[in-house]
């Protein structure tokens, strides 16, 4: 996010020229940054369990 954040300030306060191309980059930028963040928030369904399973044995326990 630094990124976009310093080209809109460069454009907002230095009257920097903002192209085509430094638009649609950051709108990727905030777009991966959003999906990132979305798919950090979708919540586990509660049958799994995040450990992994050991396997019990019973040979030579009596």
């Amino acid at each position: 996010m630094n990124p976009v954040i310093a080209l809109l300030l460069g454009a907002a306060l230095a009257g920097e020229h903002l192209s085509h191309r430094q638009a649609a980059g950051a709108v990727l930028v905030v777009a991966g940054v959003v999906a990132t963040l979305m798919g950090k928030r979708s919540p586990r369904p509660k049958d799994e369990d995040p450990r992994p399973q050991r396997k019990t044995s019973t040979a030579g326990m009596t």
